[in-house]
């Protein structure tokens, strides 16, 4: 079995954006769509709307929500710590 290193953008916005933290905004919910909702509340409804093929739209939509984690996480400087922000890298 390969070691993969995997990174899992609900795992990471649930620490970046958690529900029980009093006065800051957090998503609805943890899926794809609602991040997306959250993160990009001004283009969510076109970003959600996409026509094309579905895994397309969810890698659009995931790299999105990767790049709002980015932004969040100024302090990531490389593959890694992104990687320990996920379960498998606790």
């Amino acid at each position: 079995k390969p070691n993969v290193s995997q990174i899992c953008t609900m795992q990471i916005a649930k620490k970046a954006w958690p529900k029980n933290t009093k006065g800051n905004p957090f998503p609805e919910n943890y899926k794809l769509s609602g991040l997306i909702e959250f993160l990009y509340p001004t283009e969510a409804k076109e970003l959600l709307n996409r026509e094309f093929h579905r895994a397309l739209s969810d890698c659009l939509l995931t790299y999105l929500v990767l790049y709002k984690i980015l932004e969040h996480y100024k302090k990531i400087e490389n593959l890694e710590q992104l990687i320990s922000l996920t379960k498998q890298g606790e």
